[in-house]
């Protein structure tokens, strides 16, 4: 399936780094050609760790990863999509976020 329009707002962060990439390219994937696409994620945080489930589950909430934004670039480009990364700037606690604009040509 191919679709006009793809998003994610305040989700990916949740993934590990490695995982963020490829949903990043999987969305620019499933862009028609001349689909769109949005996506809200951070460019950087604190300390950038290793998924640790047993610490979630113990302090409880869930933990924030990030992908540096000439990694974000690069998903997207390598699948052929056209990207724009704006900084945000500091939204929460440190972490940095961008907005992606991508574009199936």
């Amino acid at each position: 399936r191919r679709y006009d329009v793809v998003h994610s707002w305040i989700a990916l962060q949740h993934a590990v780094a490695p995982l963020q990439a490829v949903f990043m390219q999987q969305m620019c994937d499933v862009l028609k050609s001349g689909g769109k696409g949005l996506l809200q994620i951070p460019f950087f945080t604190p300390v950038r760790s290793s998924c640790d489930l047993d610490k979630s589950i113990q302090k409880g909430g869930m933990q924030m990863h990030y992908t540096p934004m000439d990694e974000i670039r690069h998903a997207f480009e390598s699948r052929g999509c056209r990207v724009s990364v704006k900084n945000l700037g500091s939204r929460m606690a440190r972490h940095r976020f961008a907005l992606v604009n991508f574009s199936r040509p």
